[in-house]
């Protein structure tokens, strides 16, 4: 994985720029722990909103990245439009983790868990419908591995 080359968050515009550019060039899985940083940072709701829209693209999720859009997801400060981006981006990075082989310290169980928990607590629809997608892909996903 690449170093985090987003450097200062405060400078949006350019931030927003590279973000881009990764995207269009297929290059996002190697910058997962700047788009953590990102999202971790909050200091700028455009950012945020640009990695959790496109934390869609990502084909192989690391577990920094996954557990940084659990914590959008999850905090019910945040505002719902987020939360309902974070749902999205949860179900996609969970179903693109790849096996893993060493312990890494994030329990996808337990974020799976708090998602379900959600479904029940949340009432905003387009929040529990996108959890419930979430879930849903995450499952799939699951049964192909096993399957």
């Amino acid at each position: 994985m690449a170093s985090d080359i987003f450097g200062d968050l405060t400078e949006w515009g350019r931030v927003i720029e590279q973000l881009e550019h990764l995207r269009a060039e297929h290059l996002l899985d190697e910058h997962q722990a700047g788009l953590a940083r990102i999202v971790r940072y909050r200091g700028n709701a455009r950012l945020v909103e640009h990695v959790l829209r496109w934390s869609t693209d990502i084909e192989q999720a690391n577990d920094l990245l996954t557990a940084e859009v659990g914590n959008v997801l999850a905090d019910p400060d945040a505002d719902w439009t987020f939360r309902v981006l974070a749902a999205r981006a949860m179900g996609h990075l969970l179903s693109h983790r790849p096996r893993q082989t060493s312990p890494s310290g994030f329990d996808a169980e337990r974020a799976v868990s708090m998602m379900e928990s959600l479904v029940g607590r949340t009432t905003v629809p387009v929040l529990q419908a996108a959890l419930t997608d979430a879930l849903e892909s995450v499952r799939a996903a699951s049964s192909k591995r096993r399957g």
